[in-house]
């Protein structure tokens, strides 16, 4: 379908999780334990998100990590391909190069799915990520 790595998939959910206070400054730990991640492998992905002008990296002892920029001024698509570059699509369900038939089966049903999925991306703020998955938690 698309090819998104986990890095970025995570980066979304650090975006998100983060922004969901944006008053708070969130640590590493806390965030790791959110996450379910180990500290190591977030903190890189912290750090690009940092360069990447997503989020703000607030030193000392009550520091921590913070939204940069407004979550209603960044779209999920955006976070994604400042963490892995341009997003493409991949024709094949199943990953492959060259398709097993000479033709795609699917082809006709699932040919649409990878730009709609891009547009949902580019057209779904933060912001909206946010309100979404927090009041759903909150139901």
């Amino acid at each position: 379908m698309l090819n998104i790595t986990s890095s970025s998939l995570i980066a979304v959910h650090l975006a998100i999780l983060v922004g969901s206070q944006p008053e708070k400054n969130w640590k590493l730990p806390e965030l790791a334990e959110w996450l379910q991640k180990p500290s190591n492998t977030l903190s890189k992905i912290l750090q690009q998100m940092v360069r990447q002008d997503f989020l703000s990296s607030v030193k000392g002892p009550s520091g921590g990590f913070r939204l940069h920029r407004p979550a209603s001024s960044i779209n999920l698509l955006e976070i994604i391909e400042a963490m892995q570059g341009p997003v493409k699509a991949c024709p094949c369900l199943l990953g492959r190069k060259k398709c097993l038939f000479d033709a795609c089966i699917l082809k006709n049903l699932t040919q649409g799915i990878p730009q709609q999925m891009k547009d949902f991306l580019e057209n779904t703020s933060l912001e909206q990520a946010i309100h979404q998955q927090f009041n759903y938690i909150k139901s």
